[in-house]
């Protein structure tokens, strides 16, 4: 019987947050569509990320196409599964 070696690259897609986190935020970006929208706790499930935090250490790089900030800075976020809908919902704020 043989042992598969992994390489570094099976480890990161395996172990690396900065890999993995941003990977299932483009998944559910997906799972939205380019029509759909919800707010950042469904989101973070459809994303299938456990870790509300993770999900907040890796978003930043899809914010400012797919989050509309309803409320202002304390309000609550939703997030669009297309840039063309965020700008739509944003123009309705």
């Amino acid at each position: 019987m043989t042992t598969k070696v992994l390489s570094q690259s099976d480890f990161k897609h395996l172990h690396d947050k900065s890999h993995i986190i941003p990977e299932k935020i483009r998944a559910g970006l997906k799972k939205l569509g380019p029509k759909g929208w919800q707010y950042q706790p469904d989101f973070i499930k459809t994303c299938e990320i456990g870790n509300p935090a993770d999900f907040g250490h890796h978003s930043a790089q899809f914010e400012a196409d797919h989050c509309v900030l309803i409320g202002g800075s304390k309000g609550k976020k939703a997030w669009a599964g297309s840039k063309e809908l965020a700008d739509r919902l944003r123009a309705m704020l």
